[in-house]
């Protein structure tokens, strides 16, 4: 998953993204992280407990945080977001799963210590910030 990380208001640094699943992927996957400047920037091995489901459709939330991405001024950089599938998945397959973000789903601060939220627009499930894959 090749995502665009939103223009912040001037330099910024990322510390935290939430990330949506339209299906409850620890039952297909075992880790979760997020690459930027090629490198791997948050990581996490994951279990239903690592999720929080948000309202009644099933859209599983997962946030990473503690971590520190910096975003020059006037630009928009790419992440990755990068899974490890389970060996033996529980359910059935093949299986698409959407990963995306909300409206301000990333949290940075920039130089004068504010807090900046991205995306401002484009979020939600078939947003601009989505993309699907296939677990086989």
């Amino acid at each position: 998953f090749l995502g665009l990380i939103p223009q912040l208001n001037g330099a910024s640094t990322i510390t935290r993204v939430d990330l949506f699943f339209d299906s409850p992927v620890w039952l297909y996957l075992d880790k979760i992280a997020i690459r930027f400047g090629g490198r791997t920037i948050a990581e996490k091995e994951i279990n239903q407990d690592s999720f929080t489901r948000i309202g009644t459709e099933h859209i599983y939330q997962l946030r990473l945080e503690g971590f520190s991405a910096v975003i020059k001024e006037d630009r928009t950089d790419v992440f990755t977001v990068r899974v490890d599938a389970n060996e033996f998945a529980p359910g059935p397959l093949p299986r698409n799963i959407t990963v995306f973000l909300e409206n301000n789903s990333i949290r940075g601060i920039d130089e004068a210590g504010i807090y900046q939220l991205a995306p401002v627009s484009g979020g939600g499930k078939g947003g601009v910030f989505s993309r699907t894959f296939r677990i086989e």
